[in-house]
């Protein structure tokens, strides 16, 4: 989710975009959490996003710029990552208003 009016605003005057995208709301997850043992394979994942039953985005997981555990490590030197944390990598093509 993202302020689009603010985060242009923003980018305008080079700011960060962490200020359109984290308000209250804006990080829905679920219907549920999928445990890691019922993946068979994180890097080859199906991911939807679905508004009122209208599918908005449909990627794979196959296509995103780092793998798993390219990303932990990188995060892993400035964070202190603990069991449970959500880690938002960025959002697959087709973004369009809610």
């Amino acid at each position: 989710m993202t302020a689009r009016i603010m985060q242009k605003s923003d980018r305008n005057i080079n700011l960060p975009w962490y200020r359109s995208k984290n308000f209250d709301s804006f990080g829905p997850i679920g219907p549920r959490i999928v445990p890691c043992s019922e993946i068979s394979d994180p890097h080859n994942l199906s991911i939807q996003l679905k508004v009122n039953g209208q599918t908005r985005q449909s990627s794979n997981t196959k296509h995103m710029l780092f793998k798993i555990p390219q990303t932990l490590e990188y995060l892993s030197k400035f964070l202190t990552l603990k069991r449970g944390d959500i880690i938002a990598t960025g959002t697959p093509s087709g973004i369009s208003p809610i």
